[in-house]
């Protein structure tokens, strides 16, 4: 890339970013090749009765939403037949959530329910058609002060955040709990002067992505631009690459983040031998043009080794997204709750 084109480029991404300062994660990506998209079709969500979805994941010709405000973990959604289906109701009974987060393995909906750290498998067909879930326990963590808020299954375990020592960011845990390989924490030495439950906010607000033969997993923040990336061999961790670019902003007594401070990455999604991040890079007030921080323009497509390969650009911002062979499949929540189509199969540009 020329000195003209790296101008060019620079200015592109303050202008789309919104941003009045340069941020340094971007700065960090700027020779990777990027590619404007636009979506080639949308879809209105207005006739579901959905707020604000946050989860999506494609099945067949079902979409799967996970919505704050539905009153079940999981919504189905056929956009040919115009149906909904809720699946697994929020509360405290047999086969409820209080405090679901939704994630996949190995094709199969996983649903972890924070207040009672249980983790089941749902049966998506099983369940549509019976009218209720069908669901298979995977293990129930003891209580604790080690109890993750948002985990990714690998075979065996999973991987999570080990809110103990505040010196570990995430670790390989055992379905029991137990702790069996970590990765430190991020060096920011402003972090010290953080409060605790803050500082376990910061470390315990990061998504998780596995690949396919489980062999690596990709560890996103959501307040601050750091990025991680490691090998997985025989439940244990090795860190190949980080980014980590800069600490969040908070208030002078350490207790709450600053509305400048920055939204960095969203929920990382694995599909065959890359995985794809979406970065928003937006104060947690919201950009200048009325967006909320989750929506994000940025999506970063990185080998599992932790190199950029290419840094789209997207005309429409997102909140979360799925992958079915070329096709992004993405939820947008700004105006209106939408469902994005975009397509990854483009000539890169250099």
């Amino acid at each position: 890339m020329n000195k003209f084109s790296l101008l060019s480029f620079s200015l592109l991404i303050l202008i789309l970013s919104g941003c009045s300062e340069e941020d340094r994660y971007l700065s960090s990506i700027r020779r990777v090749p990027v590619q404007e998209l636009s979506p080639s079709c949308e879809q209105a969500l207005d006739q579901y009765d959905l707020k604000e979805p946050s989860f999506i994941y494609k099945s067949g010709e079902n979409f799967i939403l996970a919505d704050h405000f539905s009153k079940y973990c999981v919504d189905v959604i056929n956009i040919s037949s115009g149906s909904k289906t809720g699946l697994f109701r929020k509360g405290r009974g047999p086969k409820e959530a209080l405090v679901p987060y939704i994630t996949v393995y190995n094709g199969n909906l996983i649903l972890y329910d924070i207040s009672n750290v249980t983790c089941v498998r749902l049966n998506l067909d099983s369940s549509l058609r019976d009218g209720f879930p069908c669901v298979d326990t995977l293990f129930v963590l003891p209580r604790g002060l080690d109890m993750p808020t948002s985990i990714q299954l690998y075979d065996g375990g999973f991987i999570a955040a080990y809110p103990v020592n505040k010196d570990i960011w995430y670790a390989s845990r055992g379905f029991d709990g137990a702790c069996r390989s970590t990765v430190s924490a991020p060096a920011y030495p402003e972090l010290k002067r953080m409060s605790d439950d803050l500082y376990w906010s910061f470390l315990l607000s990061t998504h998780y992505a596995v690949n396919p033969d489980e062999s690596a997993v990709c560890a996103a923040m959501v307040n601050s631009p750091t990025l991680s990336f490691s090998r997985i061999e025989n439940g244990n961790l090795k860190e190949v690459k980080r980014y980590q670019e800069a600490a969040p902003e908070f208030s002078e007594d350490g207790e709450t983040f600053s509305s400048n401070s920055r939204r960095a990455f969203s929920r990382p999604v694995g599909y065959g031998d890359k995985v794809y991040v979406l970065y928003s890079g937006q104060p947690l007030k919201g950009s200048d043009d009325g967006y909320p921080p989750y929506e994000c323009k940025h999506l970063i497509e990185y080998a599992w080794d932790g190199n950029p390969v290419r840094h789209f650009v997207l005309s429409e911002p997102i909140s979360a997204f799925c992958i079915e062979g070329d096709m992004l499949f993405a939820l947008s929540n700004y105006p209106e709750t939408r469902i994005l189509q975009y397509s990854l199969n483009h000539k890169r540009r250099n």
